[in-house]
């Protein structure tokens, strides 16, 4: 069941009304900050790019390979807090290229409970060779927080803050709920680099 935008525009301004109001929460509830109404769609809320890209500094490392041979190579470590650098986005937009992963935040802050919110790039987006997320397109019941994005590019295209870059989806849940509570909870306005290091520890070599 995906709600239809009329649902998803009840939704939000009754939870909006009970939160002003101090009413304990009805489920399903989504609040959006700020809200545009005239951002909802048929069966989506459009959400804007915000004002800063962030990038990985890649490092240069000495890698080691099965054989021993070992190498330098500029790399990531998916279980280290790796370095970035942010750029703000400026009126005149600000080029992307391609070979880049960009993190990208919405302007808006979602809050969602008794639905799982699913977010996808605008057609339009994807039209000119933008890709909004990697892999990671769906949250989860209870998340709270501005949404990053993991935007790529096919060719050389110049992007806007402010942009209706993609679009989110309500889907109902079935079953008893487990509300989200995890590493990206109440994500700020910024984008959120990977934070797979803060609880995942790291595998430790078989030397038997």
């Amino acid at each position: 069941m995906i709600l239809t935008g009329p649902e998803i525009l009840r939704v939000i301004r009754r939870t909006r009304s009970d939160k002003r109001d101090g009413t304990p929460q009805v489920l399903p509830a989504i609040d959006v900050e700020p809200f545009a109404p005239e951002h909802i769609g048929p069966n989506s809320l459009d959400v804007r790019l915000g004002p800063v890209l962030r990038v990985y500094k890649l490092p240069t490392k000495i890698l080691r390979t099965g054989d021993g041979m070992m190498y330098t190579e500029r790399c990531l470590d998916m279980l280290a807090d790796n370095p970035t650098v942010d750029i703000p986005i400026p009126d005149e937009g600000y080029l992307l290229v391609p070979g880049t992963l960009y993190l990208g935040s919405t302007v808006e802050r979602t809050e969602t409970h008794g639905l799982v919110p699913w977010f996808d790039g605008r057609s339009s987006v994807g039209r000119l060779g933008i890709g909004t997320h990697v892999t990671a397109g769906r949250g989860d019941d209870g998340f709270m927080g501005h949404w990053t994005l993991e935007i790529t590019v096919v060719h050389p295209i110049r992007v806007y803050a402010g942009v209706r870059i993609g679009q989110i989806s309500f889907f109902g849940v079935l079953g008893e709920r487990a509300p989200y509570q995890g590493r990206y909870q109440n994500q700020s306005a910024e984008p959120t680099a990977c934070r797979l290091w803060v609880d995942t520890p790291i595998p430790q070599k078989d030397h038997t």
